[in-house]
């Protein structure tokens, strides 16, 4: 078993990270939670940035997030987040339509 283990480790030490930028200035929560999503997750991404959703968006995101871990308090998902940024406004409507998937 611990040869397996190591065998999956290796693996995943040899994936290539995805690079983070950040300047100075301090990062709105939102943001700060799109850059750790990879490119797959464009319809979040898109609604964490932009400045209004569209019900289209909204739709795409609904279909995208029904697994559990989307709502799930852990797991760095949108809900572990808000947790630590409960004031953040994107973050709480993003919490509130994943909601809808329960």
């Amino acid at each position: 078993m611990s040869e397996k283990w190591n065998s999956i480790f290796y693996k995943l030490l040899k994936i290539k990270k995805n690079k983070k930028k950040f300047s100075e200035k301090k990062i709105p929560a939102n943001v700060l939670y799109s850059k750790t999503l990879d490119r797959s997750c464009w319809p979040i991404i898109k609604y964490l940035t932009s400045r209004k959703s569209t019900k289209s968006l909204e739709f795409k995101i609904l279909s995208f997030c029904k697994d559990k871990n989307w709502t799930s308090p852990t797991k760095s998902s949108p809900y572990h987040y808000h947790i630590f940024f409960s004031k953040n406004q994107k973050l709480k409507s993003l919490c509130k339509l994943l909601k809808k998937n329960n």
